[in-house]
């Protein structure tokens, strides 16, 4: 009898777990204000990074991006902005309503004073509806830069 409840509350949590599970997948495959297109799977240093912006909403959107890199199995930003590389500030731009964007940089220039010893990295855009409230962000997928 003891046995058959504690199989019966194994199988409940084995539920459980699969719709939690099913609900993450779910979340993250929500669309996001801002889509992220054209990330390649590895750059060398010395290669441009250029990808697509397209603003999803019905309202302009502002924005700036950041780039992250994964150490010691966290996201850690090592640039505020790529177009501002050297500094904690960022130049804002903006998305009109279903705009499409092409935003490109230097790798090396825009690391030229990080010297890692990690290779995945991923871009980070903070984002909002007015200057003051960027207080939004999406991420590109994973890429690697090679030496």
């Amino acid at each position: 009898m003891g046995a058959r409840i504690i199989l019966k509350n194994i199988n409940l949590m084995k539920t459980l777990l699969a719709l939690l599970l099913l609900i993450g997948c779910l979340r993250q495959n929500e669309m996001k204000d801002i889509s992220i297109e054209y990330i390649k799977e590895s750059y060398s240093t010395n290669e441009a990074l250029q990808v697509t912006l397209t603003n999803k909403t019905n309202e302009s959107l502002f924005y700036y991006i950041g780039l992250e890199c994964f150490i010691n199995d966290e996201w850690r930003e090592v640039v505020n902005d790529i177009n501002n590389p050297k500094s904690k500030s960022s130049i804002i731009s903006k998305l009109q309503v279903d705009e499409k964007k092409d935003v490109s940089f230097l790798i090396e220039k825009v690391l030229q004073d990080f010297i890692p010893n990690f290779d995945t990295y991923r871009l980070k855009i903070n984002y909002g509806i007015t200057v003051d409230a960027i207080n939004k962000q999406n991420y590109s997928h994973p890429f690697k830069i090679k030496k």
